[in-house]
């Protein structure tokens, strides 16, 4: 039986354990990748959708890459394309929409978004 303790901020904690251990943890990493290509599959239809409108309504290219950093260092992460090509020269030609965007890295109306990219977002 687990003893909890009462530390001296009032909380309570139990000890921690590793609950993913050898077959459990092999089980979990088989679950993840069938559920994971199952999804894939299930949803291509509606990714094939989504970038053929991109390209009928805006043109290449469908997807936009982004580097991102993760617990396993950096890896480009790959999303539909929901702004203008030229979003980043949009930004940097208008002082005051740079400057809104600065503060927060997001922008309440997006003067930089497509129209399918509205709904996408």
């Amino acid at each position: 039986m687990q003893v909890l303790q009462e530390n001296a901020t009032g909380r309570v904690s139990a000890p921690l354990q590793a609950t993913n251990q050898g077959w459990q943890r092999s089980i979990k990493r088989c679950v993840d990748v069938l559920g994971s290509l199952l999804l894939i599959v299930l949803l291509s239809p509606v990714f094939l959708i989504i970038g053929v409108l991109v390209l009928a309504l805006d043109g290449n290219p469908i997807l936009f890459r982004r580097q991102c950093v993760g617990p396993r260092g950096k890896f480009d992460a790959f999303k539909f394309r929901t702004m203008r090509r030229d979003a980043d020269q949009v930004l940097q030609r208008d002082p005051a929409l740079r400057d809104a965007f600065r503060q927060n890295f997001n922008l309440k109306s997006h003067p930089r978004g497509t129209k399918l990219g509205a709904v996408l977002r």
